[in-house]
């Protein structure tokens, strides 16, 4: 689970010292009564590492403790009050702070870690049946997101094509750039093999997040000598973007879909 997105769920269920103690109490009956105050459910704050952010986390009462030339920073205060959040953003931001807070707990798009297994490669093979019949259940269910997702495909790539039949989109201009990181990207070239071999005439590329970030994401671009993708080689005018990321959290791939938001 190498991602800071497991690595944050991994004290999920576990009783801290001071907090108060529910449902939990018959896994902790010593910690049961430790205390009467609830500090809320467990959140997870993704920090802008691309523009650049500082938080800085004060326990206790009174104000935070920032420098007198940074009085005016942003303070927000959680856990019922028992800590101080001091923010500290370059750029615009990403929008606003309660938006951008993750609930860890009673989320149905979060899930737990699963249980350790002695014999971790067995276990992974006995889950194999059970995640296929999970994502044929998903898809067949008709409500899904995986079938919204797929709807909202299918309609940009008509409106794409339509646009390059009026001439308004060059014809070798990329309709779909998929792009990733190692594994993720390994499985977004299939994908993009499949598309070539169903649709002759769509423009489909992969590349790695890494290299896109080389090239366009620097102040000084980083040729990406021997590879196909060269700086104005490509027209993403517009193109529909597929991110390929296990834990959501790739610095590369995250940080791709901030860059080239303005762009497709």
């Amino acid at each position: 689970y190498g991602s800071e997105q497991a690595s944050v769920k991994a004290a999920l269920g576990v009783t801290a010292p001071g907090s108060k103690v529910s449902k939990l109490s018959k896994l902790a009956p010593e910690l049961d009564g430790v205390s009467t105050e609830d500090p809320g459910p467990a959140i997870r704050l993704d920090l802008d590492d691309l523009a650049g952010e500082l938080c800085l986390l004060d326990w206790g009462s009174g104000p935070a403790s920032v420098s007198e030339r940074n009085q005016d920073l942003p303070v927000h205060t959680m856990m019922n009050g028992r800590v101080t959040l001091t923010d500290a953003l370059e750029g615009n931001g990403l929008g606003k702070w309660s938006q951008r807070l993750v609930t860890l707990e009673d989320n149905p798009l979060v899930l737990p870690l699963p249980p350790v297994d002695d014999q971790p490669i067995r276990g992974d093979m006995a889950d194999i049946p059970k995640a296929l019949a999970h994502i044929q259940d998903d898809w067949n269910s008709g409500n899904s997101m995986n079938r919204l997702t797929a709807w909202n495909l299918g309609r940009q790539l008509k409106n794409r094509l339509a646009k390059k039949l009026r001439g308004e989109l060059p014809a070798g201009a990329v309709d779909i750039l998929v792009t990733g990181c190692e594994a993720s990207l390994w499985v977004g070239e299939q994908f993009v093999a499949d598309m070539h071999m169903s649709f002759k005439k769509l423009v489909v590329k992969s590349i790695s997040s890494n290299k896109v970030l080389g090239l366009l994401g620097q102040e000084f671009s980083m040729p990406q000598l021997g590879h196909q993708i060269t700086e104005g080689g490509w027209d993403l005018t517009d193109s529909i973007v597929l991110l390929v990321s296990h834990s959501g959290g790739t610095f590369a791939s995250l940080n791709v879909s901030k860059l080239l938001q303005a762009s497709s």
